[in-house]
């Protein structure tokens, strides 16, 4: 470690650039997930590999050359790293829908245009098993195991 060059940032600003940098590992190893295990097909999205054999290959380089640089990025600056738990992440999943769909309730809705009447009778039953199952999705990994 560089001494000099990690005292150029104070704390608040390492952690600025560290958080910037592991978004960008996160999505780093998304992709690379996606070029080993090929397309998605969903229920609300697909997500097709369009890439030959060559491009992927090229990419898979260039992913390393990042994943090269972040190394960097952590050494010159002495950037600590962060362990997720999948609690954290299913707690954090959980919660952000959570929010988003209470947005999609009809008399939210009102924003986008005229509501129909009947839409709350569909909708809300909908929207509240899902919020459901999403909390539902959190509190297991709290729950003490017997």
């Amino acid at each position: 470690m560089d001494n000099k060059k990690s005292m150029l940032l104070n704390e608040a600003q390492k952690r600025s650039l560290s958080t910037s940098l592991r978004l960008l590992e996160e999505r780093i190893h998304f992709i690379e997930l996606l070029l080993s295990h090929g397309s998605y097909h969903g229920i609300l999205f697909n997500l097709e590999v369009d890439l030959n054999n060559g491009k992927i290959k090229e990419l898979q380089t260039l992913l390393l050359k990042i994943r090269n640089d972040l190394k960097e990025f952590k050494r010159c600056f002495d950037l600590k790293e962060k362990t997720l738990t999948l609690n954290s992440v299913l707690n954090n999943t959980a919660t952000y829908f959570w929010t988003v769909l209470e947005d999609e309730r009809p008399k939210k809705l009102k924003r986008y245009g005229r509501v129909h009447s009947s839409l709350s009778k569909v909708l809300s039953p909908l929207l509240d098993e899902l919020i459901s199952n999403l909390i539902e999705l959190a509190s297991v990994t709290n729950r003490i195991d017997k």
